[in-house]
């Protein structure tokens, strides 16, 4: 069967109303030691 190219992500934060009791887990930040290791490599990457 032919299927379409579209693609749809819910992104949008649950709650317990709406049956997800976990709390929603801390963001995670990158170490100082990896964020200088990423902007001394940024040619290398091609981006």
């Amino acid at each position: 069967p032919a299927y379409g190219s579209k693609v749809g992500i819910d992104a949008t934060k649950k709650g317990p109303e709406e049956g997800h009791p976990r709390e929603w887990p801390e963001e995670i930040t990158m170490s100082d030691e990896i964020k200088q290791l990423v902007t001394a490599r940024w040619q290398e990457y091609g981006l």
